[in-house]
């Protein structure tokens, strides 16, 4: 019998299996609304709100300040448990920025450097933490924090239906406001007739307004979102490590920095001075696109992470998505890597003597 076939790997297999497409069938979860704005928690001045993905970052690093000054609290000869961690990351790279951009710049940069690492590693990964995007403000429509401000972008909220067994959630699933007020419409208390249950609803609504709460229905804001999936935060690190590489490269070449992208030499002929400025003009170009580059790619690819977190308990609740957490938390540290060490190495090209 082959190994696959061995009973101590088909049964649990087959086991696994079953709960998982018993899961589809008897524990339903519904597809979240998904949207690209942050949703706002509450206002702080007009014009500007306090976000879920703001709340997220101060929670990651609330945890990454805590777990450094855990490793540094007793400090050791012969580092263990969280302080030899640390000490690895930090050893990692400053070899690499020394390796890129030299000792003297590392001794300057460094910090930065694993600042930016640690931040969007960490950011990243308390997405995969209980609570994100499932816990959160139930509200009508219309007064949803946010909802109401023009100089907020118009979102829309999950809306959903929580159908009761013996007085716990049983099943929940998405619905238009259309559907829903039919639905709530066409349902009148038990003993009463539809045409009273909808006079009383109308009085109710009319005097205290809707409660989504107990109506089962209304919009869904998560208290918690993850960092990355905000534009803003991306473009905001994006455009810090694009200015400390213009900083490094003129703190090293002064003004002749600026001839990689303002080369005006025609001293080997008008045809090779033209070329010099139409180069110098496209690395100009070239060097404004990082910000985009660096914004983008961290924010696409945890965004699209999750979304894939909404999307596979939709498809099956149970066990599948286990392995779909293992790979954001590759993910998550991948994209803090990515985003740091490509910041070292623009900062070693700026550095670099261009004149010739």
């Amino acid at each position: 019998m082959s190994k696959l076939m061995k009973p101590s790997i088909l049964i649990p297999t087959l086991v696994a299996l079953g709960l998982m497409l018993a899961s589809r069938l008897y524990t339903p979860v519904p597809l979240p609304h998904i949207q690209v704005p942050a949703e706002p928690l509450f206002k702080i001045s007009d014009g500007f709100y306090f976000t879920n993905t703001m709340l997220a970052l101060l929670l990651a690093d609330v945890i990454l300040l805590v777990l450094g000054i855990l490793a540094v609290r007793a400090m050791k000869d012969v580092p263990s448990g969280l302080q030899n961690v640390f000490e690895a990351v930090v050893e990692f790279w400053q070899g690499q920025s020394e390796q890129l951009i030299g000792p003297k710049l590392t001794r300057t940069w460094l910090p930065l450097i694993l600042t930016l690492f640690l931040g969007v590693m960490f950011a990243n990964w308390t997405e995969l933490i209980p609570g994100f995007d499932t816990v959160g403000i139930v509200c009508s429509h219309g007064n949803c924090p946010g909802e109401g401000d023009e100089a907020l972008p118009k979102t829309t909220h999950t809306q959903f239906k929580i159908d009761t067994v013996l007085g716990l959630p049983s099943a929940m699933r998405r619905m238009t406001a259309e559907e829903l007020a039919a639905e709530e419409a066409a349902a009148p208390a038990e003993g009463e007739s539809a045409e009273a249950a909808g006079h009383e609803a109308a009085a109710d609504a009319e005097h205290h307004g809707p409660d989504p709460v107990e109506a089962g229905q209304g919009a869904f804001v998560p208290y918690l979102r993850a960092g990355a999936t905000d534009l803003n935060f991306t473009l905001a690190l994006a455009i810090i490590a694009f200015l400390a590489i213009e900083i490094a490269g003129f703190s090293k070449l002064g003004l002749g920095y600026l001839k990689k992208f303002f080369n005006f030499d025609f001293s080997h002929g008008v045809g090779q001075g033209f070329l010099n400025v139409f180069v110098g003009l496209l690395e100009f170009v070239s060097e404004l696109s990082r910000i985009v580059s660096f914004a983008f790619r961290l924010f696409g690819n945890i965004f699209a992470g999750q979304t894939l977190l909404f999307v596979m308990p939709f498809l099956i609740p149970l066990f599948l998505v286990l392995p779909i957490y293992g790979l954001e938390l590759f993910v998550g540290m991948i994209q803090g890597f990515v985003f740091a060490i490509l910041t070292l190495a623009f900062m070693s090209q700026a550095v670099e003597d261009h004149s010739h």
